[in-house]
């Protein structure tokens, strides 16, 4: 019996290793669809040696699209649509450094870099992030992979998440990760928030190191949704002054619902 012991741990260290030893690069698409606006980017993870970091908006200049998340020019976007107070479009701009998401699952920390509007903050999530994450009977097919259905509750969204065993790896898109194996797709209960496999290379075929995000204004999470906060609230006000200004009368904004991935740190 304590030979057959032995052997189990030896196997599982073996199978343990090898899956920290694997390196890859998932490509999704990151979509934010917040009142009937649909903004989707292109997202990339990579993986390798007990860290991981995803990427977006990357690049320069700014990206504008249409309510269905088509991509349009600025002459269109200077289009009034008077259904929604003159407003045709959604955007978000570019960065040479992109929004970095950051882990280590060594060293069990999290550091993401994230652009509000025009601005750049650095954070460092000031504890492990455990996701509770309970496992659901769900089976579906993602791409080639076999995949398993989770759910989670995390700052003010409950999430389902699919991943697969094909690949294990705790890895996933944004700040997901401690399933057993990769995820591939995660969606909020509102569809307001969505990651969709696209593809992957396993192994990389030039692993990139891996390494935290350094450019933006360090300060806490706390300060971070504060920030995040004020900025898209100075949005709306904006939005309402020149709603009123064409209306010619006073315009109700729901300030209340600022529009985020991150609704509250609880």
């Amino acid at each position: 019996m304590k030979n057959i012991f032995i052997c189990i741990l030896i196997l599982f260290s073996f199978f343990t290793g090898i899956a920290q030893d694997i390196s890859g690069n998932v490509t999704y698409t990151f979509t934010t669809n917040f009142d009937g606006f649909k903004l989707p980017r292109e997202a990339k993870l990579s993986f390798q040696k007990n860290r991981s970091i995803f990427s977006y908006g990357k690049g320069n200049g700014i990206r504008i699209f249409d309510r269905n998340g088509q991509e349009i020019s600025m002459e269109d976007a200077q289009k009034v649509d008077p259904t929604n107070k003159g407003q045709l479009f959604t955007a978000f701009m570019l960065d040479p450094f992109g929004n970095e998401f950051f882990t280590d699952f060594q060293a069990k920390k999290i550091i993401f870099r994230e652009i509000v509007v025009n601005k750049a903050f650095l954070v460092q999530e000031p504890v492990w992030i455990d996701f509770k994450w309970k496992l659901l009977n769900g089976i579906k097919k993602i791409g080639k992979f076999t995949c398993h259905k989770a759910e989670t509750s995390f700052r003010g969204r409950t999430y389902t998440a699919w991943y697969t065993k094909d690949i294990p790896v705790p890895y996933g898109p944004w700040k997901f990760n401690g399933l057993p194996g990769l995820i591939l797709e995660v969606e909020d209960a509102k569809s307001e928030v969505s990651f969709a496999y696209k593809s992957i290379k396993i192994p990389s075929a030039k692993p990139e190191k891996i390494t935290p995000p350094i450019n933006g204004e360090k300060i806490s999470i706390q300060a971070f949704m504060e920030a995040e906060y004020n900025i898209r609230k100075a949005i709306v006000d904006a939005q309402r002054a020149s709603a009123e200004r064409k209306a010619g009368q006073k315009q109700e904004f729901d300030i209340g619902k600022i529009n985020r991935v991150e609704i509250t740190l609880k």
